[in-house]
């Protein structure tokens, strides 16, 4: 995978401020402590808020869009969670995942790209056509994840099932996905050679 530097170093501690708030949120359903995550997500984003404006960071589309999305889910966890069942909660917070990696694969430069960037430190080479078709391609990959784990919640509440053996399977799946994430240049490589003209 081709790499540039940028001049301003995005250092993984800038990745884990993007990501931060929304993993709180999931750490909080994971652990069932929502009552404490969304406080801690709340003040995670203010302090991310504060520090910007300090030094005059922008607040980038992918900053707003992480964020945004983890305060929609804390929002949604306290108005409409008692009211829902919790595969229909959960159906429901797949598919606003869903509808973030699609709206993320039409950027300029694709959401899962931004998130790259910023957890190697680097800049890719955003005039590669290749590289960017891949990260759009990937980008809707997540967005077909999230949907068909909507899809798969919303047919668990339709039906008796083995709760614990189905809820396994699909944080697995999860963590599957996202150690995938991980190996970018191998995957990079594969759609490479997959897409040989391109």
């Amino acid at each position: 995978m081709t790499y540039l530097r940028d001049a301003h170093r995005l250092p993984l501690r800038a990745l884990l401020t993007e990501l931060g708030a929304l993993a709180l949120i999931w750490g909080g359903e994971w652990f069932h402590v929502e009552a404490y995550a969304f406080p801690a997500c709340c003040a995670l984003i203010g302090a991310s808020v504060f520090r910007r404006w300090r030094a005059s960071i922008p607040f980038d589309r992918l900053w707003l869009a992480l964020n945004g999305t983890a305060l929609g889910f804390g929002i949604m966890d306290m108005t409409l969670r008692a009211q829902l069942s919790p595969d229909i909660f959960a159906a429901l917070c797949a598919t606003l995942l869903a509808a973030l990696f699609l709206s993320g694969s039409f950027w300029r430069v694709p959401m899962i790209q931004l998130l790259a960037e910023q957890r190697t430190g680097q800049m890719f080479d955003r005039g590669n056509p290749t590289l960017l078709r891949f990260f759009r391609v990937y980008t809707l990959i997540w967005a077909g994840y999230f949907s068909l784990r909507a899809l798969t919640l919303l047919l668990m509440s339709l039906q008796t099932q083995d709760v614990l053996t189905e809820q396994i399977g699909l944080k697995l799946s999860l963590l599957i996905m996202i150690l995938l994430s991980f190996r970018g240049p191998a995957l990079y490589r594969l759609y490479q050679r997959a897409h040989p003209a391109l």
